[in-house]
This record gives C-alpha cells, structure tokens and sequence, in this order.
C-alpha cells in the first residue's frame, strides 16, 4: 500500500473536517506500472512531485467539483442571500425550480443546484441555510403623559448598538415632547430589530379663578 490511512493527520484549524498526509516516496517503494489510489470517504486532492535530477514534474489530481454555493450559513429575520452557481453553464437547476444562475433565498431550509458544465460534466451542491432567531424589542404600547413629565423609553438590554431617531446612542431615552420615537438596536448576532411608539403630552388644564363679592 503507497498511503496508509495512518499517514494522515487533522489540519490544525479544521475542526477535525480535514486531514493531509505527505510521503517520500523512493522509486524502490512503487510497484511497476501504473499505480490506482482509491479513497474510500469524502473527496480529496492529490499532488505528486517526481524530481528528475535537476528538474521536476508534478502532477495533480481532484474529485472536487468546480460548483460550490458555500459553507452552511445563517442570516439574519427579513434578510436575502444569493446563492451563485457560477457562470457559463449549459443548464441549472435548483431545488425551488428556478433554472438561474442565482437564487435569492430570505427562508430556512437545505438548497441544492444541478448544473450541466461545458465539458459535459453533470455537477451539484448543496447548501443549509439557517435563520437567527428574531430579537424582540418593544418600547411599549403608544401612550401620554402629562407636560412636565418625562417618559423613560428602554428597548431592554444585550444589544450590540442602539440607535434612536435623533442619533442619541444611549440605552435609554427620556422623551418629553409630542412626537414618533423610534429605536434601533443590533443583537450579539449583528441582525437589526426596530420598534417605534407614538407619545402624547397633554397640556396641563388652566387655572379657574372665582371672584367672591
């Protein structure tokens, strides 16, 4: 046997997804003729250097495919991400039917596209697309104070950035005119989430005075 399964090690950063393996090889160690190296699990490349003295060949071998839509990824509530093929196809298919180079995706779920290259190759992938959980934010039902008063509006708290309609950045604000407020926020996940109140000040009532004879 040329490789072992014993002469691979994990890829440090991998997460244990990938594994390499480097051998010397003398040309006392190959058997005569041609030489077939079959894997058993996943894909793989395979590079080969033969030194020749003062010159080298080295020859290269993949069963990864020229389609590939991406890692598994998350996005963000009400957010699109477009899946891409790749150009110059003959055909597409993907699993919602659209027959496109690109898809805009806004929903959850697994994606696959069938492609037909130019050298005839029959190509797919497959992608998982995740949505975040949605972060409530509420600065409460629309409501009215009375002038002098301040209402306190708190869109709660953990939240990367805040944002309110005048540009204050601040975790609370202390409203005290008339007006639409609203808050911005970004949760740990960088996803945007909005709430808005309508605020009233009602004038205090006027003084009565009573003229005694």
């Amino acid at each position: 046997t040329i490789l072992q399964a014993s002469d691979f090690s994990i890829v440090t950063g991998t997460g244990g997804v990938w594994s390499s393996a480097r051998k010397e090889l003398s040309s006392s160690m190959l058997p005569t003729g041609a030489h077939r190296i079959e894997n058993s699990l996943g894909l793989f490349h395979l590079g080969i250097l033969n030194n020749l003295g003062s010159s080298s060949e080295y020859g290269y071998f993949s069963n990864f495919s020229s389609l590939y839509l991406g890692a598994d990824i998350s996005i963000c509530p009400e957010s699109t991400i477009t899946l891409d093929a790749g150009p110059d196809r003959l055909s597409y298919l993907w699993s919602t039917g659209a027959t496109t180079q690109t898809i805009s995706v806004t929903n959850q779920g697994t994606y696959w596209v069938e492609v037909d290259d130019e050298d005839c190759a029959n190509l797919s992938d497959t992608i998982q697309v995740s949505v975040f959980t949605p972060t409530p934010v509420s600065l409460g039902p629309d409501t009215a104070i009375c002038q002098g008063q301040t209402k306190v509006l708190t869109p709660g708290g953990g939240y990367k950035d805040v944002l309110w309609q005048d540009g204050a950045t601040t975790p609370t604000y202390s409203a005290t005119t008339t007006g639409t407020y609203w808050v911005r926020v970004l949760d740990g996940n960088l996803c945007p989430a909005r709430d808005t109140l309508n605020l009233i000040v009602n004038p205090l009532p006027g003084a009565t005075f009573i003229k005694h004879n």
